[in-house]
């Protein structure tokens, strides 16, 4: 569950939020790259659209998406938390990137004067398919990743308990010898 019983959103899906701002920017770019195939045309149309700052977020979203990934791979090895269902992700990583990039859309057109642009409609039903996409990818990382810090944990706690030599038994009890002596044939009465 993304956001708890009060309402409020869980600090231990700050990974998804950070892989949702990774994923959601790169289908964003991604989707200039499907409407406008020559490099010309497509950095005019980023330009004249208001995206110029895009090319300064490149490495801080790559990094925001890689920590996003990191912090999943934290959940699964010390399982701070129920593992994030694969649909669960997507929904979550789906409804943070559409809203994202629908907004920003808007905003950047709007200021630029390009929100009724001929081609916008093109562009914003690109990005947005595009958006599912790079979702989807993004929940099969995350949790990828979350299987991944799972597994890794119980390896060690697997080899932690079968690469040291025990210097007492596993029961601090004496043993019972009864069941010995149950096996021993019975002498007739004396």
């Amino acid at each position: 569950m993304i956001f708890n019983a009060m309402g409020g959103f869980r600090a231990s899906r700050l990974g998804l939020v950070l892989l949702a701002a990774g994923t959601g920017t790169a289908a964003h770019v991604a989707g200039y790259f499907a409407v406008f195939h020559d490099a010309h045309g497509r950095a005019e149309a980023l330009h004249r659209s208001g995206h110029d700052y895009l090319a300064f977020l490149a490495v801080p979203l790559v990094l925001a998406a890689a920590g996003g990934l990191a912090l999943s791979l934290r959940r699964g090895l010390h399982r701070t938390a129920r593992p994030v269902a694969q649909a669960e992700a997507f929904r979550f990583l789906l409804g943070v990137q559409v809203a994202g990039y629908l907004g920003s859309e808007i905003l950047e057109r709007g200021l630029t004067g390009e929100l009724l642009a001929p081609e916008t409609l093109v562009v914003w039903a690109a990005g947005a398919a595009l958006q599912v996409v790079f979702a989807a990818a993004g929940a099969l990382l995350y949790v990828a990743a979350e299987r991944v810090g799972v597994a890794v944990a119980s390896a060690r706690r697997v080899r932690g308990r079968d690469s040291h030599v025990r210097s007492r038994p596993r029961s601090s009890r004496p043993r019972r010898i009864a069941p010995l002596i149950r096996l021993a044939p019975r002498a007739p009465p004396a």
